[in-house]
């Protein structure tokens, strides 16, 4: 195992909230936590790293509704459109994909919210804010798989 997919595998568990969040990560990494923070911050500079963030159990601080939207955006407006929908903080996810004859949606948006009727006028807010109209909803009907990524060598990632 090299040794960034030896320290990703470290950084695989969820950080602590404490002080030090990153020191059992380096113990398991077998460096020392400044170590670590210093080749993260190296890792970061030139690009390999983009972040470090927190991702919440959303069910669990009571958004019970989420929807994946898809927003028929023209090509030229993409970055435009991308930049105004992704600014709500109920929106975790916004990226784009390629269009076909039968779906003609490119942005997609995850938007989270505490009821149905809460996403859907939050979804029409973001629809006049951005001046997309032609978008669908598809609620979360059930969550089939959640977990985080495996980073080890034998998959052949790193």
């Amino acid at each position: 195992m090299n040794i960034d997919s030896h320290i990703l595998s470290a950084l695989g568990d969820p950080l602590p909230i404490v002080s030090a969040p990153f020191r059992n990560a380096a113990r398991r990494a077998g460096m020392k936590e400044q170590s670590l923070i210093a080749l993260l911050r190296r890792k970061k500079k030139t690009g390999i790293i983009r972040r470090i963030g927190a991702v919440l159990d959303h069910r669990e601080i009571g958004l019970k509704a989420n929807a994946l939207v898809a927003w028929n955006v023209p090509k030229a407006r993409l970055r435009e459109a991308a930049r105004h929908l992704s600014r709500y903080s109920q929106v975790s996810h916004c990226y784009a994909r390629r269009v076909s004859p039968i779906w003609p949606y490119r942005l997609y948006t995850m938007v989270h919210a505490r009821s149905r009727t809460e996403c859907l006028a939050l979804v029409r807010k973001m629809s006049r804010f951005s001046h997309v109209t032609d978008y669908k909803l598809l609620f979360t009907v059930k969550e089939l798989k959640k977990q985080k990524m495996d980073f080890s060598a034998q998959d052949g990632l790193l």
